[in-house]
């Protein structure tokens, strides 16, 4: 089978090389070394006493991906015309001090001179990835597009022996997920970091290191509570008080968002119908994620929370963004109704900053509308920002809505919003989210 020169190698190396220190190249342009070879000849670039002070060399591998597929699907000899094509564009890119090096049946090794800062590197292996990337053609007219990724270090950011700095190379391909990995050690830190916290967050709600805190809700005519929100925290051994903010997107994307939804429903139906018990006749909102709003089952495990804690019609309310409201909009017009069955209220959150459209309130049964931070924030002093919270305004109660003021801060933006009509406020100018003995402190303050 015959290919073409022009092979599609996304392959990310520095395009700027500088002129061979000593006059001579590295390795001779167009040969392929062993991998005993490369590693003898990095230990010679990295051993240079003007190496450090003068530039630095890049150390990378380059793999392609999906070979097994590509043997799969066109065959032994289409695979292994891909590798050659592969080592043959490595080698053409190959100037001045450039090793190019064979370590296995789908990995190249690369060593170069190389100047720039992390940063500048990155961006010129992403030019350089889009200029080599062109495709590959077979005789019969099918392209075969594999799929490559390039992890690299620089030496002598990167400290250590050449299998050291070909390992890191090695590694990067695996801890890092973006076509060129470059692992220096800030970025390294930073993945090694989120790893750590992976780890600790997979096992966090087990060792039962999550809270709720509870932020309340102001009536600004008369001063009093009236309901709070659940806002979940992490008290991690080491790192004490972790937001939501910083912990939240993780869970959703390593899949944990479900589980911690559901304690965090649990815990807060809990609470709630303790103070039912004790006679506060305060609501509780707690916030659903679009995940867990499409979870299938979400309504009768409510539904079972809600009889297991007596909590009476009207005293549940759960907020969902603005997303979660359009993204299926026959589906949540179905799990709306079933949750307004139930008894429980439904809050759009951060409303003005998704898809605002005035159509999807008319068609889903609400509650409550929560004007989003960004435009409570200097309403006192953005006609721009009074003029979109008046309209909210005026929109809720045309329509029979409840409205807070969420992120209230500055005792003139809450006046502003008084004066258009606003009665609900929530924000730090009353209180911070508390844990719930100091929510309860602040319930007993005088005039509560």
């Amino acid at each position: 089978m015959a290919f073409r020169e022009q092979f599609a190698v996304p392959i990310p190396i520095h395009a700027a090389i500088f002129p061979a220190m000593s006059g001579e190249s590295v390795t001779a342009p167009g040969a392929t070394l062993s991998r005993s070879e490369f590693l003898r000849q990095l230990e010679v670039c990295t051993g240079q006493p003007a190496c450090a002070a003068q530039g630095q060399w890049l150390v990378g591998v380059v793999a392609i991906q999906d070979l097994p597929r590509i043997r799969m699907v066109f065959g032994d000899g289409c695979a292994e015309a891909v590798v050659q094509a592969l080592a043959r564009r490595l080698k053409h890119t190959a100037t001045g001090n450039t090793a190019v090096a064979r370590l296995d049946d789908h990995r190249f090794a690369i060593l170069r001179e190389q100047a720039g800062s992390p940063e500048q590197v990155q961006q010129a292996l992403q030019r350089l990835l889009q200029r080599l990337a062109e495709r590959t053609s077979r005789e019969d007219g099918l392209d075969v597009q594999p799929r490559l990724r390039l992890g690299a270090t620089l030496y002598p950011l990167e400290q250590g022996s050449p299998e050291v700095l070909l390992a890191s190379a090695s590694a990067a391909l695996e801890i890092f997920e973006q076509a060129v990995a470059l692992s220096v050690p800030a970025t390294r830190d930073a993945v090694e970091a989120r790893t750590r916290m992976e780890r600790d967050l997979r096992r966090a709600l087990h060792r039962g290191e999550f809270a709720l805190y509870y932020q309340p809700v102001i009536d600004g005519r008369h001063g009093r509570v009236v309901s709070a929100e659940a806002l979940i925290r992490w008290h991690h051994p080491l790192l004490g008080v972790v937001k939501p903010d910083r912990f939240i997107p993780l869970a959703e994307e390593i899949g944990l968002i479900e589980p911690l939804g559901r304690w965090i429903l649990e815990s807060a139906c809990q609470t709630l119908g303790a103070w039912l018990r004790e006679g506060l006749g305060l609501r509780m909102s707690v916030n659903l994620s679009v995940r867990q709003f499409q979870t299938e089952g979400l309504v009768e495990f409510i539904a079972g929370l809600l009889r297991q804690h007596a909590i009476p019609p009207g005293y549940l309310e759960v907020e969902i963004t603005e997303t979660a409201m359009v993204a299926d909009g026959e589906a949540a017009t179905g799990l709306l109704e079933a949750l307004r069955a139930l008894g429980v209220r439904i809050a759009i959150d951060d409303f003005g900053t998704g898809y605002s459209s005035f159509s999807y309130l008319r068609r889903l049964q609400v509650d409550r509308l929560k004007i989003d931070r960004e435009f409570v924030d200097r309403v006192s002093v953005l006609p721009q920002h009074a003029a979109i919270c008046r309209s909210l305004l005026t929109l809720a109660r045309e329509i029979g809505l409840d409205v807070t003021a969420e992120g209230a801060e500055c005792p003139a933006d809450i006046r502003v919003l008084s004066d258009q009509g606003c009665e609900l406020f929530q924000g730090f100018y009353y209180s911070p989210p508390l844990p719930v003995e100091d929510f309860q402190a602040f319930l007993r303050r005088p005039g509560e």
